[in-house]
């Protein structure tokens, strides 16, 4: 998939389902033809089981609007 259409189809769905997770400080990717890769950094505070667990929900909810291809 080019460069454009991952941003749109992917890249940018992941970046904003998990940009509302409580302790997330930032959220940095890289789109390239055929791959994407969301990097996100935590607050040293959190709680990581209870995090992981909302990022998992997040990308569940965008799960379905993105290509059959996609995964992670």
């Amino acid at each position: 998939m080019p460069i454009d259409q991952m941003l749109v189809t992917i890249t940018r769905p992941i970046e904003e389902a998990v940009n509302n997770v409580e302790g997330l400080q930032q959220v940095r990717s890289i789109t390239s033809r055929g791959s994407a890769e969301v990097y996100l950094f935590f607050d040293w505070k959190v709680d990581m089981f209870q995090t992981l667990h909302e990022l998992d929900s997040a990308v569940a909810r965008v799960q379905s609007t993105l290509p059959a291809t996609a995964n992670h």
